[in-house]
């Protein structure tokens, strides 16, 4: 059996998440850009997670924003909103395939990088990520998907900007571990309802108040307090992260620091997940929201902290890479310089997000 969504047009976006998401509401026929749907899910922030150097490298885990992107931006759109998972790996594809075929609908879908083939020769220091499903062939054994804006990707996406993996493959990256975790099948359910009536203006302001309320109360840890953690431990990772180790698994020798600040410095600069990208998103959705409200200017002043603070995390960004091939006396002082760096950044979207509550207080 074969099933195709002929009316679904794909647009490439620079998150998965926020890209996903864009593609799914405007066949939907919501349409939004993808900073604004990036910043409807209220996210924006930072996490910082550590685990034991044994079991898992690298260590320490960076991110620029929380995990229940949709489930926010649902709350903020006053949408209905599920995430589904299985280990029924069977069930779960034949429930993305009457999806398709019978209600003619895309899938977002989670899946593992590490699996999909068209990935493989590109650096991605993050493994999770969310694709739409647009169409399958049974016979052929072939699935279509929606994909990222990404150079190393592009030459093997086709001519509808969709691209065509193996059934197998695309089975393995929903149901196989990565590195921070399981899949389990997941995808995402998101229903408009039949009288839907969008309130922009209405999903803006909520989404900005409840980003603000998360970021500086921070009571999951993925605001303020996880940032002055990460600061605060920063010039101490050459104490905390061995230069050197055995690597239990392969039994070679490891360089848990040199590839702590490597992945650090793709986190926060480069790929999907890195601060700079997301800060960038979040300046557009707040500059969408400064016309959408008529020129505010309070708007247009946080819009543009965060595009500062952009700036600042993809020069920290490359600072890491740097540093993860310096000589071995380099790294202390290296650290103390991004240190200084990203405590601007601190600063400046403290203050950004200080106006956005004030904003929002009196909407």
């Amino acid at each position: 059996m074969r099933a195709f969504l002929e009316r679904y047009s794909h647009s490439p976006g620079f998150h998965c998440i926020s890209s996903a998401a864009r593609n799914y509401l405007n066949y939907c026929g919501i349409a939004l850009s993808e900073c604004a749907a990036f910043g409807l899910d209220a996210c924006l922030g930072f996490y910082y997670e550590k685990h034991d150097v044994r079991e898992k490298m690298p260590p320490v885990h960076t991110g620029g924003r929380s995990v229940i992107c949709f489930r926010n931006m649902c709350r903020t759109l006053r949408l209905p909103h599920e995430r589904i998972a299985t280990k029924d790996t069977a069930a779960a594809w034949e429930q993305a395939k009457r999806l398709l075929a019978v209600e003619g609908k895309p899938v977002i879908a989670e899946v593992s990088l590490a699996h999909l083939p068209y990935w493989r020769k590109a650096t991605r220091a993050n493994p999770f990520h969310l694709v739409i499903v647009a169409g399958y062939d049974d016979e052929e054994e072939r699935v279509w998907l929606g994909d990222v804006n990404e150079p190393a990707i592009d030459r093997e996406r086709l001519d509808s900007r969709l691209h065509e993996t193996a059934l197998s493959a695309f089975l393995d990256a929903r149901s196989k571990p990565y590195h921070w975790g399981e899949i389990e099948n997941a995808w995402h359910k998101i229903d408009i309802p039949a009288r839907y009536e969008l309130d922009l203006k209405g999903a803006f302001a909520a989404a900005i108040r409840l980003n603000a309320d998360n970021y500086l109360d921070d009571r999951e840890q993925c605001g303020v307090k996880a940032f002055a953690q990460f600061l605060g431990e920063l010039a101490d990772w050459p104490d905390i992260i061995p230069s050197t180790m055995r690597d239990e698994a392969t039994g070679k020798k490891a360089l848990p620091l040199r590839t702590q600040l490597y992945y650090t410095g793709m986190m926060l600069g480069k790929v999907g997940n890195g601060g700079g990208n997301f800060r960038y998103l979040y300046a557009g959705f707040i500059r969408e929201a400064a016309s959408l409200y008529g020129d505010d200017a309070s708007l247009h002043d946080a819009g543009e902290r965060f595009r500062q603070s952009a700036c600042i995390w993809a020069e920290a960004g490359k600072q890491f890479e740097k540093l993860s091939i310096a000589g071995e006396g380099e790294i202390s002082a290296g650290l103390k310089r991004i240190r200084a760096l990203l405590q601007q950044c601190f600063d400046t979207e403290q203050r950004a997000f200080e106006k956005l509550r004030a904003w929002s207080s009196i909407r």
